[in-house]
């Protein structure tokens, strides 16, 4: 679904070998990949603007009237637009209008606001909120407010976006998180991202001089793209460390990632790039549960700190 700018930026496209947890985390409360969708989008050369109605994700049950219902809105415009520079604006909104039920009593939650650290080599996700919503206090309701900007002047290109999730629950008060990321790159050969109008995104580099081994030293060697990446999500919500979460109480201690990637795309043609990433990443998180069920005192730290480096070839058409 073309929600938020990373997500309405192609897969085949985007600067890093995954996305922002920041942008996935919140397209998985109601958009995203596999999710049932019914709406549309209009757009002129500048102005982008596209709403639509989500339900469950693909193989989820229909059985009963109590399957998840969401919504989420777009809007984009280009500002600048012209053969060397531009800039880009928009906002978005997502709501969760009807949780999805869970367990026997089929009261409605939201499933565990969570993801793996923007490297998926494994099913590993500190960063979790737990599933939220129980019996005596069901999830109620969540949305999500974001913002998005970027731009670039020549083989400069920059980009971000800032995410407020908000979920509320019966009894509590609504449990709030925040995320964003920013990056920027830069192309050595010259080559820059061009605007896309249909999607409200941009594209990938698209090499002036596409790689030729018999051209090779008349510049024909594609075109490399060199990009760095902050980003940070903050899953605690009503948290002092040393205290207990879980069913009836407000805090929520899903912990605090954040993550620096640096990268280098080599584009050999329209078809075929080589991606290289390095991620350094600090997740910080408390144990929020109590010592009888998890084996660790409360508060106990349960983060952790990794380095990884990940190579990918893409061919697309």
């Amino acid at each position: 679904m073309p929600y938020t700018l990373d997500e309405a930026t192609s897969s085949n496209d985007i600067m890093f070998i995954e996305r922002a947890s920041s942008q996935v985390i919140a397209a998985n409360i109601a958009a995203g990949d596999f999710r049932e969708n019914f709406g549309g989008h209009w757009n002129t050369d500048r102005l982008w603007l596209g709403a639509y109605v989500t339900g469950p994700t693909t193989g989820t049950s229909h059985a009963n009237v109590a399957q998840q219902i969401g919504a989420v809105q777009r809007a984009t415009y280009q500002v600048l637009q012209n053969d060397q520079y531009s800039l880009h604006i928009g906002g978005d909104a997502e709501e969760l209008i009807k949780p999805p039920t869970s367990g026997a009593g089929g009261f409605r939650t939201l499933p565990a606001l969570s993801d793996r650290p923007e490297l998926r080599i494994d099913t590993t996700s500190i960063l979790s909120s737990g599933t939220l919503g129980s019996v005596t206090n069901p999830v109620t309701g969540a949305h999500v407010l974001s913002a998005e900007l970027a731009g670039g002047y020549g083989p400069i290109f920059g980009q971000g976006e800032y995410f407020h999730y908000a979920v509320d629950r019966a009894g509590l008060s609504t449990a709030d998180f925040d995320g964003g990321y920013a990056q920027a790159s830069y192309t050595i050969t010259g080559e820059h991202r061009k605007y896309n109008p249909a999607t409200g995104a941009y594209s990938a580099i698209s090499p002036d001089h596409p790689f030729s081994l018999q051209h090779f030293r008349d510049g024909a060697w594609g075109a490399v793209e060199l990009g760095a990446r902050y980003s940070v999500v903050d899953l605690n919500s009503n948290y002092v460390a040393g205290a207990a979460t879980g069913p009836g109480t407000n805090a929520v201690a899903g912990g605090e990632q954040q993550v620096v990637t640096l990268g280098a795309n080599w584009y050999v043609n329209n078809n075929i790039r080589f991606m290289l990433d390095y991620l350094h990443g600090w997740i910080g998180k408390h144990n929020g549960g109590s010592l009888a069920t998890t084996g660790l005192p409360t508060g106990a730290g349960i983060g952790a700190d990794f380095d990884a480096i990940a190579l990918r070839t893409q061919v697309a058409w």
